[in-house]
């Protein structure tokens, strides 16, 4: 089995899948290192440690990674701290880690805190989440409604177009619930950067059974008449019986032109900003 991708999803599957002894298990990085988003790079050789490319956290309640983590053996890896939450407003920090902070916020009147609280409570703390419901709706539309316009352009607005660019308007209302809902007081990092959690579930996947072959782009993947399938390597090719592909959706899409042009035509609707 083919797994194309040697970032976070891809090696856990490896993991995974090499354990089951079903499959004799390939993973394909196309770069010289595993991680993808996760990754991290030394920007000089007498770094100790890795600085990740992009910010990541763990929240004390992401349960399955943090078992992951134990069962490779890196829990030691893991630690938990307690940072203080703010906002950015004109130039200075605001904590907004208590309701007690948010409301000694001076630039929002009362009724306008009172109605953002009541917004992220009721986010945070319905014991009946709408999820389904929240996926169809879209996070800025919605905040503006019910949080306040004023509240919601003077600090929740600004949090969107810094992660999201352009595309704030897009993000449904799902993607903000779960920050919210999920969000702890404490956040877990790993001691040496997710590039050594990364480097640890590698090591994990080998020694379970699987192979991992960096610098080896995927060019094109092909179906076999017979069953199974064809990879198209740089200077090879090789065949798989199944592949499990963890790229994003247009360089799948580009990969692998045989899929049917329905599944194809979803693949390039998707928008991805990675």
């Amino acid at each position: 089995m083919a797994v194309i991708g040697g970032g976070v999803a891809g090696l856990t599957a490896a993991y995974d899948l090499a354990r089951t002894d079903a499959f004799d298990v390939h993973v394909y990085e196309a770069s010289g290192e595993l991680g993808g988003l996760a990754a991290g790079f030394k920007g000089r050789a007498a770094w100790e440690w890795p600085l990740e490319k992009f910010y990541h956290h763990l929240f004390t309640n992401d349960d399955a990674i943090i078992n992951l983590t134990k069962e490779i053996g890196a829990g030691h890896l893991l630690e938990i701290h307690r940072p203080t939450t703010v906002m950015h407003y004109q130039g200075r920090n605001y904590p907004f880690d208590t309701p007690a902070r948010v409301l000694r916020f001076p630039h929002l009147s009362l009724v306008n805190k009172l109605r953002m609280g009541l917004i992220i409570a009721w986010l945070r703390y319905y014991p009946w989440p709408p999820w389904r419901r929240y996926d169809k709706l879209l996070a800025d539309a919605w905040l503006e409604r019910w949080m306040g316009p004023t509240s919601y352009r003077m600090l929740w607005q600004p949090m969107l177009e810094g992660k999201f660019g352009p595309h704030y308007r897009e993000v449904n209302l799902a993607w903000f619930w779960a920050r919210i809902y999920k969000r702890t007081p404490q956040l877990g990092y790993y001691r040496g950067g997710f590039q050594a959690f990364v480097d640890a579930l590698a090591r994990a996947a080998e020694q379970s059974g699987a192979r991992i072959f960096t610098r080896t782009p995927v060019q094109r993947v092909t179906s076999q008449e017979g069953g199974g399938w064809t990879l198209h390597l740089a200077d090879r090719t090789e065949f798989y019986d199944k592949v499990l592909c963890t790229v994003s959706p247009d360089l799948m899409a580009r990969m692998a032109p045989e899929l049917p042009e329905s599944y194809l035509a979803q693949l390039r609707s998707l928008k991805s900003m990675g």
